[in-house]
């Protein structure tokens, strides 16, 4: 541009203005036109060029590129964009043609257009791959050089430009085939390059096709190789950079999915579908038990090294996300999927049992990959890992805890170490759940679900829960019990044979295995569903620890009871506590009593008796343990079933006399009644050889004792006519004396058993360290009788809960059916119960009027007000 500047002034300078003019030139100048032969001259250059570039040679020393560059800005930059683009393409596809052309073997003619089944696939594949890679780089060089024109392409959205008659031609003219002058690739260069390379490799004899023989091929010798091989085999270096190569190539040529992708998912069905049946073949055959579990363990580990092959294989091609997805879940179904339920029939039960738990481990970690159904063809949309194997891992693992302790339950050859058993195999399975099955909840409800069920198989029987409760007693008594198992037996098979093993040993418990057995035996007592029978028969068991203080902890004891008051709540346990309160509140008794007047008169007879009363409640404790006692009257220094009162020493029965006297001014309107057969004694002995010994002895082994302070020998006839001990009583107490591992008595004939005409006499032999010495009383075994007498007051007390619910429902609905009637009693009472039962109970409640049928319908109850 220009500037002129001019000034003036009007009369004076003081009121002259300066004034600045800009003139505008104009910018835009008349390109000039180009020369008729420069279009020709520019693309001689640029062809040159091109077939340089094809030739993997330099470009001419007289051509730049960036004269080469300027000579394609001029020719789009005067409108020339499509005779130049057509120009390109022409040559461009003339040489891909040739190259691909050379790569097909001559035998493609006769082989109907295509490759020849004698071609080595592989080696062919590299060569394509080779070409392949040249032109993509010949295309990067090109592209640099006709970047106007690339630009120019993607501006207009990449349409293919239109082409004159003359620019075909000259196209044709300059070795192109004249294709492009009626289909031109459209997009910018590096879209027509690849499409022409496509279109050449489809059209040669079907190359593309041949290629993908090439990686199958690869693919299939790695396959081969990995099999049979504890160690992956994944593609070397050299074939990974062939198949990542040829992935790229059909990829970019929009062949992956249409040709690669369906014929790779397609080999791999076929390829596992083979091996899977010959997997699971060879796991039938295996057979059952040890065997089978190992074969389904190596099924197993070779299914997951399979699925890590193909994923390293497909990472290692560079495979699309589905398609890698694709090939890993046809692996599963064909090694997993599809024979769910052969593999688990053959191995799963012995796996369970030698506790396998890598191998169990395993079949989670594959079963949870492969889709969940239920078997009805529906499948599960909770969306997780445990939903994934709920139903063929469930239903197996339901089978297998049902099963096994089934067969503990009703093998009443083995019941006393049934609970053992019970406690073992749940151990062994909450241990697989826990380590193996990730602690899947699906699993454990299942576990948990099959065992009891198991436990409450025995319809007609309430012996699981005498034997949970028999279990508890031994513990709480400082006995464990522990499954015999056979030397140098691998855990498996003994965890496996629990059931059988010979009778449970004993020893001392810790603290922390007596919190572990009690827990552990709690596992079961939920599972029961007689709880009032385990209730009866535990309370027995605690009264005779308490009065016997043979109870390892108290502290323990009373843990038992609070984890009971969690699980059934403070009705059930109450009684329980009572017998707890009453032992408290008996030792207020004796301190008030010795500070006492008649504590005092005691003393002032000089009778030397030191002695601990425990007054029990009758309704807290035991009925059986009273010998007629009715309501409201306690018994007193503990109890048992006798058949005549024991003649006591006077010291003792002044004792009772006194302490009985005390009691009554104290606590109007009770009675108290003594019972002494589960009384224990301190005794203070001098023998020849040994001194004086303290001896720990029941009441019954004390009264007999104290006969040999007046006697050297006496008969068995004399000893039962001094002690009124009833006779079974005393053939064990004489036997705990003088047959048993601590003879204070010595016995004439010699031997096991005590029998009418045995003579007894103080054993002046007697020689032990020890200074206090326990006498054991010899425990005879529950008898059936009182096994029957404990379960019919069970009967009895759940009568008198069943015809409570009845009226409480009945007088809540006024008038029911009998169908509803028995719904509701089904849900509101917690032990198993028949139909026939019910009916008898109802039957009973409409003859004492508490209910009546319906004029209306005989099958509806109505209450009676």
């Amino acid at each position: 541009m220009s500037v002129s500047a001019s000034a003036s002034s009007a009369g004076n300078n003081n009121g002259g203005r300066k004034t600045l003019t800009i003139k505008p030139i104009g910018l835009k100048r008349p390109r000039p036109a180009l020369s008729n032969s420069f279009e020709e001259a520019a693309w001689a250059k640029l062809a040159t060029a091109i077939s340089a570039v094809h030739a993997k040679q330099p470009v001419p020393n007289n051509l730049s590129l960036e004269e080469l560059y300027q000579a394609v800005e001029e020719l789009v930059l005067h409108k020339l964009t499509a005779s130049v683009y057509a120009k390109l393409c022409a040559q461009c596809d003339a040489h891909v043609s040739r190259v691909l052309a050379s790569l097909a073997p001559p035998e493609c003619a006769a082989a109907g257009g295509c490759v020849p089944t004698t071609v080595d696939r592989v080696a062919l594949l590299g060569r394509v791959l080779e070409a392949w890679n040249d032109h993509c780089d010949g295309m990067h060089v090109i592209r640099s050089v006709f970047l106007t024109l690339d630009a120019q392409q993607l501006a207009t959205g990449g349409s293919a430009p239109a082409i004159s008659a003359a620019a075909a031609a000259a196209a044709a003219a300059n070795g192109g085939s004249g294709a492009p002058s009626t289909a031109l690739p459209r997009g910018g260069l590096w879209d027509m390059g690849i499409a022409l390379f496509g279109k050449s490799l489809v059209g040669t004899c079907s190359l593309h096709t041949a290629c993908v023989d090439g990686i199958l091929e690869i693919v299939r010798r790695d396959r081969a190789a990995s099999r049979g091989s504890d160690m992956a085999v994944v593609v070397d270096d050299e074939r990974a950079n062939l198949l990542r190569g040829a992935v790229t190539m059909l990829s970019a040529l929009g062949l992956y999915s249409s040709v690669l992708e369906p014929r790779l998912l397609a080999e791999t069905e076929a390829f596992y579908a083979a091996e899977g049946r010959d997997l699971v073949n060879d796991c039938i055959s295996a057979g059952s038990g040890e065997p089978g579990a190992t074969a389904v363990g190596e099924c197993l580990r070779h299914a997951e090294q399979r699925l890590g092959d193909e994923s390293r294989r497909a990472s290692a091609m560079r495979l699309e996300a589905g398609t890698c997805r694709a090939l890993v879940r046809h692996t599963e179904m064909n090694l997993i999927g599809r024979h769910v339920s052969s593999l688990l029939s053959a191995g799963f039960d012995a796996m369970c049992d030698s506790r396998r738990l890598d191998d169990l481990a395993r079949l989670h970690r594959l079963l949870a990959l492969i889709p969940s159904n239920n078997g009805s063809g529906s499948t599960s949309n909770k969306g997780d890992s445990a939903s994934a194997v709920e139903w063929p891992l469930r239903d197996a693992l339901s089978a297998y805890t049902k099963s096994r302790a089934t067969a503990m339950v009703l093998d009443e050859s083995r019941q006393d170490s049934m609970v053992q058993s019970l406690i073992d195999l749940k151990e062994r399975l909450d241990e697989a759940i826990s380590e193996s099955f990730s602690g899947d909840s699906v699993l454990a409800a299942a576990v948990k679900d099959s065992l009891e069920s198991a436990v409450n198989s025995r319809p007609t029987s309430n012996k699981p829960a005498e034997l949970v409760a028999r279990y508890l007693d031994a513990a709480l008594r400082g006995q464990s019990v522990v499954s015999a198992k056979p030397a140098g037996a691998s855990p498996g098979k003994a965890a496996a044979a629990s059931d059988a093993s010979p009778p449970p040993s004993k020893q001392k418990l810790t603290e922390d295995e007596l919190e572990r057995l009690i827990d552990r035996a709690l596992v079961l007592f939920r599972c029961l569903q007689g709880k009032d029978v385990f209730e009866a028969f535990y309370k027995r068991d605690l009264a005779k620890r308490l009065l016997l203080q043979r109870s390892v902890s108290v502290d323990a004891e009373k843990n038992v009871i609070t984890k009971l008051r969690h699980e059934c709540g403070s009705q059930f346990t109450s009684k329980l506590e009572g017998m707890f309160k009453d032992i408290d509140l008996s030792r207020d008794v004796v301190f008030g009593f010795r500070s006492s007047q008649q504590g005092a008169e005691l003393q002032s007879e000089g009778n030397r008796i030191e002695a601990s009363v425990c007054v029990l409640t009758t309704g807290y404790w035991p009925t059986m343990m009273y010998d007629g006692a009715g309501g409201g009257q306690r018994g007193a220094a503990a109890a048992g079933q006798s058949k005549g009162d024991v003649i006591l020493p006077q010291e003792v029965l002044r004792f009772q006399e006194l302490f009985q006297d005390f009691y009554l001014k104290k606590h109007t309107g009770r009675r108290l009644r003594w019972q002494n057969a589960m009384g224990t004694c301190t005794l203070k002995a001098t023998f020849p050889k040994c001194g004086t010994k303290e001896l720990v002895v029941s009441v019954y082994q004390a009264v007999v004792l104290m006969l040999f302070n007046d006697s050297v020998t006496l008969s068995y006839e004399q000893i039962e006519e001094r002690t009124n001990i009833p006779k079974q009583e005393l053939a064990r107490t004489l036997q705990s004396l003088a047959c048993g591992k601590v003879r204070v008595l010595g016995k004439t004939p010699r031997g096991r058993d005590v029998e009418a005409g045995d003579m007894f006499a103080f054993n002046e032999e007697f020689n032990e360290k020890l200074f206090r010495i326990r006498i054991n009383q010899i425990q005879s075994k529950e008898t059936p009788e009182e096994n029957k007498e404990t379960n019919e007051k069970v009967m009895l007390d759940r009568q008198y809960q069943i015809d409570a619910a009845v009226v409480r429902i009945m007088k809540t609905r006024r008038t029911l059916s009998h169908s509803l009637l028995l719904n509701e009693l089904f849900t509101q009472l917690k032990f198993p119960l028949k139909s026939s039962d019910l009916k008898k109970r109802i039957e009973s409640l409409i003859d004492r009027e508490y209910i009546e049928r319906d004029s209306r319908s005989q099958d509806c109850y109505v209450y009676m007000a």
